[in-house]
């Protein structure tokens, strides 16, 4: 990898800490681009630094969920013995 690349994966590290700057110079004057794209793995925001011009993907991945509500009729009486999977057979 050469000294750019080890450069730009370094601010990207650092973006993903600090969300609110430009992962080139550091300015807070972000503008997002256009709506949310969103697929089956994920969602994405194209995003323009209005000071120094860099341009950048803002990349989000589901990592977990949390039920809220739900069918009770769809939850197995004896728990114990069930499979989790179970619920998704029809």
């Amino acid at each position: 990898m050469d000294a750019e690349s080890k450069w730009l994966k370094g601010r990207e590290k650092h973006y993903l800490k600090h969300q609110d700057n430009c992962p080139i110079c550091n300015s807070e004057n972000l503008d997002s681009v256009g709506q949310m794209q969103h697929d089956r793995t994920g969602m994405s925001q194209y995003i323009i630094c209005e000071d120094c011009g860099a341009e950048w993907l803002d990349q989000y991945r589901l990592h977990g969920v949390i039920i809220g509500s739900y069918p009770t009729d769809r939850v197995p009486r004896d728990l114990e013995d069930s499979n989790p999977n179970e619920a998704f057979k029809r």
